[in-house]
C-alpha cells in the first residue's frame, strides 16, 4: 500500500499540470524531512520490537505509553529543527534556492512523525487485522490529501495544509490507540533500558539507510537545475517485488542461520537461487519498456529518469547477494557496522566523481557501486574469518548469466 500510495502520488503530480520545478520543491521538502526523522524512527522501531516482548503485560502498557510520549516529542524536535536549520543546511550544502513552506513543513513532521509507529503497535498487541485497516484508511486519505489539490488547480502552500490535516487525523488515531491499550505513567527504567538498546540502532540506521539520502544529496550539490531533483527522484525506484520479497527472505533467514549455521547456508542458496529465476526477468522486462513507460506514465520531461531507474536496477545484483545474514546470525554485527560505514563513505565519494562526469545517471552509478563495496566486504569477511566460503550460499552460475543478460538489456535502453 505504502509502494502504491507513492507510485500513484507521482503520476498525479506529473499529470497534474504542476511545473517540474514545483514537483522538484515538493520532493525535497520532503526529502528534508526525511533526513531529520528517519534515524531515529528506524532505531525507535526497532528498539521497541526488541524490548516489548522481554515485559509483562502492565510493563508493555506502561512501555507503549513511554515510547509514544518519546516518538512525540523527537517528532517535535524535528519539526523545530527542520524550521530552523534547514534553509542554512541547503545554502551551505547544496545549490538549490530557499525551500518554501518550511513551517507548514514543520507542523507535519511534528503531527505525522509519532503516527509512523500505528503498525508496529498493533503489531506487538497482537492486533495484525488492523494494521491492514489503517493503511487502507491512512493512505487512502494520503492520496486524496495530494491528489484534491492538485487536481483542483492548487498549489503547493494548499497539499501542504490538506497533509496537515491527514497527519492530524492519524495523530487523533495514535492517540485514542494509545488511551485504550496503555497505561499513562512515565517509566524512567524503561526509558533508560529504551535508551540503551535504541542509541546504537539509531546510529547504524543513520550510518546504512544514510547512504540512500547522501546519494540523492549529491543531486543538489551538482546540478545547479531545481528540475533535476525531481528528474532523480522519480527515477531512483527499486522495483516494489524486488525489494519487499528480498527484504523478506533476509528477515526471515536470520533465525535460520542463527539457530543453525549449515541450514541457513543450504536455504540462503536455494531460495536466492530460485527468487533469481523471478526476479531478474521481472528487472530485465522493465529495464528495456522503462524509456517507453516513464514518459507515458508520468509526462515526457520525465525520460531521463528511466536511465536512473535502470542503474539503479542493479541493486537487485546486490540485494540477491546475502552474506550480512550469516555475518549477523554469527554475532558479528560490528562487522556488519563497520562495512555500512565503508559504503556510506564510498557513497560520497563515488556519486561526487561519478556525477561529475556522468551527469544524474553518475549518481546512480555510485550508489551501486557502493553497495557493491558492502557487500564485497562481507563476503570476504565471511570467508577468511568465519570460514564461510561464498561458493556454498550462491550460485555463481546461476548470478552471473543474470547479471550479463542485466547488463545486455541495459546497454540496449539507451537505445530505445
Amino acid at each position: 500500500m505504502q509502494f502504491g500510495t507513492s507510485g500513484v502520488i507521482a503520476i498525479v503530480l506529473a499529470k497534474g499540470g504542476w511545473p517540474l520545478e514545483q514537483i522538484a520543491i515538493y520532493e525535497a521538502l520532503l526529502f528534508m524531512g526525511g533526513i531529520y526523522t528517519f534515524f531515529w524512527l528506524a532505531g525507535g522501531n526497532n528498539a521497541l520490537l526488541q524490548l516489548y516482548p522481554k515485559l509483562d503485560a502492565e510493563q508493555g502498557k506502561q512501555g507503549l505509553f513511554n515510547s509514544f510520549v518519546l516518538f512525540t516529542l523527537a517528532g517535535i524536535l524535528s519539526g523545530l529543527l527542520i524550521y530552523g536549520t534547514a534553509n542554512l543546511i541547503i545554502g551551505k550544502l547544496t545549490k538549490f534556492s530557499t525551500l518554501p513552506h518550511l513551517g507548514l513543513l514543520a507542523v507535519y513532521i511534528a503531527l505525522n512523525a509519532p503516527t509512523l509507529f500505528i503498525h508496529i503497535y498493533y503489531l506487538l498487541l497482537g492486533q495484525y487485522r488492523k494494521i491492514i485497516h489503517f493503511g487502507m484508511v491512512g493512505f487512502a486519505l494520503q492520496l486524496a490529501a495530494v491528489a484534491t489539490p492538485v487536481l483542483t488547480g492548487q498549489g503547493l502552500e494548499e497539499v501542504l495544509w490538506c497533509l496537515i490535516g491527514w497527519a492530524a487525523f492519524k495523530f487523533i488515531w495514535v492517540l485514542v490507540l494509545v488511551y485504550r491499550h496503555t497505561h499513562w505513567q512515565l517509566d524512567f527504567s524503561f526509558l533508560r533500558k529504551y535508551g540503551k538498546l535504541a542509541v546504537p540502532l539509531l546510529l547504524l540506521a543513520f550510518i546504512g539507510k544514510g547512504s540512500e539520502y547522501a546519494s540523492t544529496f549529491m543531486v543538489t550539490a551538482l546540478f545547479d537545475e531545481e528540475s533535476a531533483f525531481a528528474i532523480y527522484r522519480y527515477g531512483a525506484r527499486e522495483i516494489p517485488l524486488s525489494l519487499v520479497m528480498l527484504s523478506a527472505l533476509a528477515t526471515s533467514l536470520l533465525p535460520v542461520a542463527s539457530g543453525n549455521l549449515e541450514a541457513g547456508v543450504r536455504a540462503i542458496r536455494k531460495n536466492t537461487t530460485r527468487l533469481s529465476h523471478v526476479l531478474f526477468p521481472v528487472s530485465i522486462a522493465f529495464m528495456v519498456a522503462s524509456p517507453v513507460l516513464f514518459p507515458l506514465v508520468f509526462s515526457p520531461e520525465f525520460k531521463p529518469s528511466a536511465y536512473i531507474f535502470n542503474t539503479l536496477a542493479f541493486y537487485l545484483s546486490n540485494r540477491i547477494l546475502m552474506p550480512q545474514v550469516l555475518t549477523m546470525a554469527r554475532g558479528h554485527n560490528f562487522a556488519v557496522t563497520l562495512s555500512a560505514l565503508i559504503e556510506f563513505l564510498a557513497v560520497v565519494l563515488l556519486c561526487y566523481l561519478l556525477g561529475r562526469s556522468f551527469g544524474l545517471v553518475g549518481i546512480a552509478m555510485g550508489s551501486v557501486l557502493a553497495f557493491f563495496t558492502d557487500r564485497i566486504i562481507l563476503i570476504f569477511y565471511n570467508w577468511k574469518k568465519l570460514g564461510i566460503h561464498p561458493s556454498r550460499y550462491i550460485d555463481w552460475r546461476v548470478y552471473l548469466i543474470y547479471n550479463a543478460l542485466l547488463i545486455a538489456a541495459y546497454c540496449i535502453s539507451f537505445q530505445v
